[in-house]
């Protein structure tokens, strides 16, 4: 389960969690998305998370915004 694992040499962004959590709630559902298992599956430590998130709720608040932002800009492309 990698959905976006990394050198750990690369600077993670707030949007690099983001798209990895959008691809482990795709493949693996609402409970893949949490720190720890998603720091596993990208291969780095979990204070990058809380470098980018205060917490898992702020997290999920900025992946639905990401999502919608995605979704958005795919539906006005097509």
């Amino acid at each position: 389960m990698v959905y976006g694992a990394r050198d750990m040499s690369d600077q993670l962004s707030a949007n690099d969690w983001l798209d990895a959590g959008l691809k482990a709630l795709a493949k693996d559902g609402f409970t893949a998305l949490k720190a720890e298992r998603l720091a596993k599956a990208m291969g780095v430590s979990r204070g990058s998370f809380y470098w980018h998130f205060t917490d898992i709720g702020a997290f999920h608040a900025a992946l639905l915004a990401h999502w919608r932002e995605l979704t958005a800009e795919q539906i006005i492309a097509e």
